[in-house]
């Protein structure tokens, strides 16, 4: 009954470590993109703000 135990606690371990390893790699390389436009009579616009972790870039048309 230990070793069955004992295998049991190690799975659930080794789970748990390839799941924060997991999250923590899917959260510093998510992109988010923010897009504003707008339009007038002779005027047009596009604002693209792309944010990467602690990284903000802008980009205008």
């Amino acid at each position: 009954m230990k070793k069955e135990t004992s295998f049991w606690l190690i799975t659930i371990a080794v789970a748990i470590l390839i799941l924060s390893v997991y999250i923590i790699y899917k959260s510093t390389t998510d992109n988010e993109q923010i897009i504003f436009t707008g339009q007038g009579h002779e005027w047009k616009a596009k604002i693209v703000i792309t944010i990467k972790g602690n990284e903000v870039s802008e980009f205008m048309e």
